[in-house]
């Protein structure tokens, strides 16, 4: 394997890396507000919420990593166009499935 593709996917799993250890890092602190808040229903329903879309998060970020262990080549690919994503846009947003066109051109759809 070339050298500039070992470096890619170094880059990817440290992407993956941070992801994961941020996620866990919020949703530890989530749980800690909610003990100290135990009386505020509001406070505590917000939370629930948060850790909801965390919780959902994780497990897209899981699926990601695990598809980019097994099959980097798929892993790399837009599921919209079959496209090569970029790595700038993998290791900002490890767990997107498509490029930047394809994203954009969801979002204008919408």
């Amino acid at each position: 394997m070339e050298e500039s593709v070992l470096q890619e996917i170094r880059q990817i799993k440290k992407a993956f890396e941070r992801e994961f250890e941020k996620t866990i890092r919020e949703l530890s602190a989530l749980m800690v507000r909610k003990i100290v808040n135990n009386n505020d229903e509001k406070e505590s329903s917000d939370i629930s919420l948060l850790e909801d879309r965390l919780a959902k998060y994780l497990e897209k970020l899981e699926k990601r990593y695990l598809l980019f262990l097994r099959s980097p080549e798929s892993y790399l690919k837009c599921e919209a166009c079959g496209e090569k994503i970029p790595i700038e846009r993998l290791i900002n947003v490890p767990v997107t499935r498509q490029c930047c066109k394809c994203k954009n051109h969801k979002k204008k759809k919408s």
